[in-house]
């Protein structure tokens, strides 16, 4: 229910959506309005308005700047800045493919939290985009708005008031034992088979292990330690990153079947760079591509789907298995906490929710192990 004042004293109201909106009339007599998740803090803020008002203090004028106009050099200056080349590139082309189509005409004092939320609905059921992705649109405005704001375009982040999609809950499709081992069985011999026996030994992401270096890997000692990524960019380069995060630059223990691939693999390795001889970029990769550089993702994936038929196993990603890893960490019961720094998880939280039907796959063993206690037959 919305709570008024008399004597144009303004108004608060909550929405059908559980947000809060305030209305009021500036000291020019044109209505404003006002957006925020609580009643308390909205109110606050109108009482600050009305008293800029009663003052004589005039409204800013706002920039009459549109806001594709707003976002094209809103992502220039962030695609200088960015850390991270792929975040850049992909918001560059959620604002080209989606945002400015739809949004891009709209004066950025003039963009309502309706315009949004109906933007977002429109990319999922016509659009067909996945809620991660419109996720990751919102997350786009909600970052470029609130520099809007500070450079004065806006009076506030109208995103701050719009529901974004839930997050979508990706199907984990990791490898059972004897699947596990049907994959390791038809990989002997393969020039990448070091690549997926530590892929699933260790639970490294794909750009992790394309990124190690032979310095990163300890053999005597039996550690790998996750340092880089590395990412494609326009033009078919590539650059080498620091993790997302600082749970994501890690040491990894190595199991002796990852450390007896990767000694056969540097073997090959060495008589390769030296059939290759000048045309060899020394970046010490440990899985380079015939001239030493960074394997494409895509060839790999090709690859590892022809092994996959080879072998009669159903099709299942790459990165799932980093997930048949984990899966396996969790059915050893292995410490939540190892499995979680093991993985680069900033939050053994994150593994849980991750993992959660190998967690719940556990528990028939757990609730088996109580019967036996309380019947006094031991566990």
């Amino acid at each position: 229910m919305g709570k008024k004042w008399s004597n144009g004293r303004g108004s608060v109201t909550k929405r059908a959506d559980g947000r809060w909106m305030a209305r009021y009339y500036d000291v020019a007599g044109n209505r404003q309005t006002l957006y925020g998740k609580r009643e308390a803090e909205l109110q606050e803020r109108l009482r600050a308005a009305l008293t800029e008002r009663d003052n004589g203090v005039k409204p800013v004028q706002f920039q009459k700047q549109s806001l594709g106009d707003f976002l094209e050099q809103w992502i220039a200056d962030y695609r200088a800045g960015a850390k991270k080349y792929n975040t850049g590139r992909g918001y560059e082309s959620y604002i080209r493919t989606h945002i400015n189509p739809a949004l891009g005409h709209i004066r950025v004092s003039k963009l309502t939290p309706q315009d949004v939320q109906s933007f977002y609905t429109k990319l999922l059921t016509k659009n067909g985009l996945s809620s991660t992705t419109v996720r990751h649109i919102h997350s786009l405005l909600h970052l470029a708005l609130g520099t809007a704001v500070a450079w004065g375009l806006a009076r506030s982040n109208v995103t701050d008031v719009v529901t974004r999609p839930k997050r979508a809950a990706h199907e984990i499709m990791p490898f059972s034992t004897d699947e596990a081992k049907r994959l390791l069985g038809a990989i002997s011999g393969n020039p990448l088979e070091a690549l997926y026996v530590v892929a699933i030994t260790t639970g490294m992401r794909e750009g992790e292990l394309m990124a190690l270096r032979w310095s990163d890997v300890e053999l005597n000692e039996s550690v790998a330690h996750v340092r880089r990524n590395v990412v494609r960019v326009s033009g078919g380069g590539f650059r080498f990153e620091e993790p997302k995060s600082a749970s994501g630059t890690r040491d990894i223990k190595l199991g002796t079947m990852a450390i007896e691939a990767l000694q056969q693999h540097r073997r090959r390795q060495n008589e390769e760079r030296l059939r290759c001889g000048e045309r060899w970029d020394a970046l010490d990769l440990v899985f380079p591509n015939r001239v030493g550089r960074p394997l494409d993702a895509t060839n790999v994936l090709r690859q590892y789907r022809t092994l996959l038929a080879s072998a009669g196993l159903r099709r299942i990603r790459f990165q799932d298995l980093r997930h048949t890893f984990a899966t396996f960490q969790m059915q050893f019961k292995t410490p939540i906490k190892v499995v979680a720094a093991m993985l680069g998880h900033s939050n053994p939280q994150v593994t849980m929710n991750t993992y959660q039907h190998a967690a719940t796959d556990l528990q028939d063993e757990a609730v088996a192990r109580m019967d036996k206690l309380l019947a006094g037959q031991g566990v």
